[in-house]
Order: structure tokens, then sequence, then C-alpha cells
């Protein structure tokens, strides 16, 4: 398995499934990467069953919380029943629902208390409303709860070619190189000491009017060298973006846009990996084999622009 899978396979992530759309919108989800939140929805469709999405989801992000939209009706999957088997087999994962408001107090109550306290989930239950303002902030809150930031203090998405940056170097000469890792306040740029030139700057000297074209996203700022690590093979390049006024990280107005363009980096390649996860789950349940995440086939090249 590569580095790169590995690094997309860490860290906790929580995945809607079947969300209505209507009350949570996919604007939610950058919103709360804002927030250090790794949030995906999981849409029925005819590629594949949701119960195999499921399983291979749980095969793949082993730390993982699933919010299921009991509202939504699939011929013959009865949603109590089939979290109840799930729970079963899969007693570590957290579980939840989310559901629209219902009629009666009544009605709600027996709702929640089949699912909470008959079931036992430990996700809880989330009753939406019409209004998508008030539903993020419920949602919110349910992901606080959850502790679904996971240990990470920030969440990094991994661009191969989509984002690079451009700068002028000591000697006039326009330098592009691809970013690898994105941050809101960090990047890094890794170079192969057989394939291209060590960049000519030093720690902690600061490069201004930096070009950084992220996932089509063209904007200027600064940058300051912050480390250098080396290996047998390759220089690891550890960048901050730093303000005019010598502050750490993007200005709020550029960290919205760069963590936009972040989710939809993050997004790709999350949906990558789980659709060759899959066709390999699909492939060995009909071979009647165990799922193994060491045969996952990720190809760098799929779901990103190239830049031009």
């Amino acid at each position: 398995m590569s580095d790169l899978v590995n690094e997309i396979l860490k860290g906790k992530k929580t995945f809607f499934i079947t969300p209505d759309e209507s009350l949570i919108s996919e604007y939610f989800l950058s919103e709360y990467l804002y927030k250090d939140y790794e949030c995906y929805f999981i849409n029925n469709d005819n590629s594949q069953s949701i119960q195999n999405k499921i399983e291979a989801i749980l095969s793949v992000f082993l730390d993982s919380i699933l919010f299921f939209n009991i509202d939504y009706e699939i011929n013959g999957l009865d949603w109590f029943n089939y979290i109840s088997q799930l729970q079963a087999k899969y007693p570590e994962v957290c579980i939840g629902v989310t559901y629209l408001k219902r009629n009666s107090l009544a009605e709600r109550v027996n709702l929640e208390h089949r699912y909470l306290y008959d079931l036992g989930i430990k996700g809880g239950c989330i009753q939406l409303e019409y209004q998508q303002n008030t539903n993020f902030v419920k949602i919110e809150k349910v992901l606080k709860a959850n502790q679904a930031m996971g240990r990470r203090n920030t969440i990094r998405a991994f661009c191969y070619k989509s984002c690079s940056f451009s700068y002028e170097d000591k000697k006039g000469r326009n330098i592009t190189k691809n970013i690898f890792e994105l941050s809101v306040s960090h990047f890094t740029v890794s170079i192969k000491k057989d394939e291209e030139e060590a960049l000519d700057i030093k720690e902690y000297e600061k490069i201004p009017k930096v070009t950084f074209v992220i996932r089509g996203l063209r904007f200027i700022y600064n940058a300051i060298l912050y480390m250098i690590r080396e290996s047998d093979d390759e220089i690891l390049y550890v960048f901050a973006f730093i303000s005019d006024s010598d502050k750490i990280g993007l200005d709020i107005q550029k960290k919205k846009l760069v963590i936009q363009k972040m989710y939809e980096i993050m997004n790709s390649r999350c949906l990558d990996v789980l659709a060759n996860s899959y066709d390999m789950f699909e492939f060995q349940t009909l071979n009647k084999k165990k799922s193994s995440v060491n045969d996952i086939i990720f190809d760098e090249s799929l779901s990103e622009q190239v830049i031009k």
C-alpha cells in the first residue's frame, strides 16, 4: 500500500449515509472541515448496494462515525434491523441516525427510545429541521460530542498535481513546484534528489509574493521556509503561510477559499479509495474471501486537475 493511501486512511472520518441534501447541504462539509471535522456523503446508487458500501467503508476506515438517514427508503432494507446487525458485527463503530422532524412529540420520543435505548446507538439521534442553518448547528454539536475531530491537531490535504506554487528565486529564475501536502497554515514540497534541483532557500527565509494555484484557485501570499528534512533520496521542504504582518497562517478570506479546495481534494481522494474498496469488497464477497486494506490500488492521477 502506498504512503499516500496510508495517509488518507488516517484520522477519524464521519460518513453521512444517504443524506437528504435538502436538509444537509454538501456545503456543510467544507465548513466542518474548517473546524477540523472530516465528513463525507455516501449516496445510494446503482454501482453498489448501500450494504456493500458500508462494509467497504468499515474495512478501510477503521475509525469511522456513521450517521444513517433513516427516512431514506431502500427496497427490502429496514434501517432498525440493519443497524442492529451492523452494531453486533462492529461494536466499536460509532453509529447515529438523522431524521426529519416528526409531527408529534410522542412520535419523536418513541423513535429516539428505540434507537438510543432499545438499540443502544452511541452516536445519537439528530432531528433535522427544514431550515438548513439550524441543522448545521445541530450536527456540529453532535460532531463535537462524538469527538469527531479525533486526535488530529489540524487536517491536511494531499495534493499530488492539483496544487502548485511559483516564486522568483535569487537568480531571477521563475521556480514552480507541486505542493505535496497542504493545510491552512503550512504546505510541503517534496523533491527527489536525483530528479530535481534543490531549492536555494534557507530555513526561516521569507519568500514574498508567492503565486499559489490550489485546484484552480489562484492567489498571492507570502511564505517562509519553516523546516528542511532530508532522506537518502528526498528533500522535504515545510513552508508556512505568512502574512505581511508576519503572522503565521492564511487570512480569514483566503483560509475559507483554501478550505473549500481542500475539501474538494480530500473528497476526491476518499471517494477514489472507496471506489477501489467497493470493487475489491464485491469481488472478495463473491469469492468468500475477507476484505484486506493492503489490496487497495490507488491511482494518484484520478480526480485531479493538472495545473496548466
